[in-house]
C-alpha cells in the first residue's frame, strides 16, 4: 500500500505543477513516446508472466519486490507509464527526448533480458 500512495503522490504533485506549459511536440518527440509506451507496455506484460509464475521466476524491480501480485504490476505498470509520459510533457523539447530516450533504453534491456533468461509476454 505505501508503493501506491507514493506513485500517487508523485503523480498529484506533477499534475498540480501543470503551470508549466510543455513546448510544442515534434514528429521525433510523438515517435519516441510511442516506442516507449510500446517498451513499457511489453515489459509490463513480461512481469506479469513473472507474477503468474513466481515459483519459476522473481522479479528485480525493488519497488515491485521479488514475488509480486497481478494487481500490483498493474497498478504499478499503470502509474509509471502515466507519470512518464506527464513528465515528458512538461519537459522542455531538448530533455523530453533524453528522458523518452532514456526510458526506451531502460525498458529494452528489460525485455531482452527477461527474454534471455525465459520470460514471456503474457496477454
Amino acid at each position: 500500500m505505501k508503493k501506491i500512495f507514493l506513485i500517487i503522490t508523485i503523480l498529484s504533485f506533477i499534475i498540480q505543477n501543470s503551470i508549466y506549459a510543455a513546448d510544442k511536440w515534434d514528429k521525433v518527440d510523438y515517435s519516441l513516446l510511442t516506442v516507449m509506451i510500446v517498451t513499457d507496455v511489453l515489459d509490463w506484460q513480461q512481469t506479469r508472466y513473472i507474477a503468474s509464475n513466481p515459483d519459476r521466476f522473481k522479479e528485480n524491480n525493488p519497488v515491485l519486490g521479488s514475488h509480486p501480485s497481478q494487481r500490483d504490476v498493474d497498478l504499478y505498470f499503470a502509474a509509471t507509464c502515466t507519470g512518464q509520459v506527464l513528465i515528458a510533457h512538461y519537459l522542455p523539447t531538448k530533455y523530453r527526448k533524453y528522458w523518452l530516450g532514456l526510458w526506451i533504453g531502460i525498458e529494452s534491456g528489460c525485455i531482452v533480458y527477461n527474454n534471455s533468461i525465459g520470460i514471456r509476454i503474457q496477454w
